[in-house]
């Protein structure tokens, strides 16, 4: 009888030396001295992106992360400091500094004041500056305008290909710019009606001309020449795929928000960057939309195209 009572016992406790489970909405025990605290999610409890990142590192502990998980780190903490600091003093903002540019990096609102105090730039250079010395080499920042941040919706493309520039971008030379069954054209200010400058060799694609533009962001990374598709179908600047985005470090010129097609896509992110054109018929810092690494463009069966004047000879 004895010999049964003990090793009942022993087999109950182990059971006795845990703690009873939590009842649904209760506060967790605080830990006891010398051990780490139950990790504290913040908003957005366990569905923080941030937060799973932390949870669940793509590679195994001691391994260095590769450029695009560490990339994808700093925006969902630059995405937090966005949502957190940003978004509550954003109408303040907008009435006191439409237009001027802050920078969020390394999860902080910047430019700071010599009281730490948020003072947003004049200009895009300042803004880089003053970032740059509170969080020089971050490899994932968000460099905006205040009142441009936010998702943009537009009508969806036609074109089937990944990288095309759009209406907006075809508005911005310095002329007029039109489409032709043969190439882009831009015919500069003060310049013959119906001669032009042709952008790229007249290439065709299976959904239309060409527009060879160039593209950087002055990090450093050499300047880019992309064929692009021109679609009359894009009411945006221009689309860019993930890998020639990562080529261009282009994650350090996001905008905060994405780009929404109503066809439906998966949204792609915003960022800016220095758009070249020959001749000097633009040369300017436009914003852009990157796709996601994993989104193939979706097909279309045709392309719209513009009238323009007659293609030069």
């Amino acid at each position: 009888m004895h010999l049964h009572a003990l090793l009942l016992a022993a087999l109950l406790a182990p059971l006795a030396l845990q703690a009873p489970p939590a009842s649904p909405g209760s506060t967790p025990p605080p830990a006891s001295p010398g051990q780490a605290p139950p990790f504290d999610d913040g908003p957005g409890g366990a569905d923080c992106e941030f937060c799973r990142a932390l949870r669940n590192p793509p590679q195994a502990p001691g391994t260095p992360l590769g450029y695009a998980q560490r990339v994808e780190l700093a925006r969902a903490e630059n995405q937090r400091a966005y949502e957190q600091d940003y978004l509550r003093r954003r109408e303040a903002l907008f009435e006191a500094h439409a237009g001027e540019w802050v920078v969020i990096a390394g999860g902080r609102l910047l430019p700071l004041d010599e009281h730490g105090k948020l003072r947003p730039a004049a200009t895009r250079e300042a803004a880089d500056a003053a970032a740059e010395a509170l969080a020089p080499g971050a490899e994932q920042r968000f460099v905006f305008r205040i009142g441009e941040d936010g998702d943009a919706r537009y009508f969806p493309t036609l074109s089937s290909q990944s990288e095309w520039i759009g209406l907006q971008l075809l508005h911005r030379f310095e002329g007029t710019a039109w489409i032709a069954p043969d190439g882009v054209f831009v015919t500069p200010r003060g310049a013959e009606p119906g001669s032009g400058v042709r952008l790229g060799d007249g290439t065709l694609s299976e959904s239309g001309p060409r527009a060879e533009l160039e593209l950087d962001t002055g990090e450093g990374t050499a300047r880019q020449s992309i064929a692009f598709v021109a679609s009359t179908g894009f009411e945006g600047y221009a689309v860019l795929g993930a890998a020639r985005a990562a080529g261009l470090r282009l994650a350090r010129w996001e905008i905060p928000g994405a780009v929404r097609l109503d066809s439906g896509d998966p949204p792609l992110r915003r960022a800016r960057a220095h758009v070249v054109a020959p001749q000097g018929v633009l040369d300017a810092w436009l914003p852009v939309a990157v796709r996601p690494a994993a989104v193939a463009p979706r097909p279309h069966p045709h392309e719209l195209v513009f009238p323009g004047p007659p293609t030069p000879r």
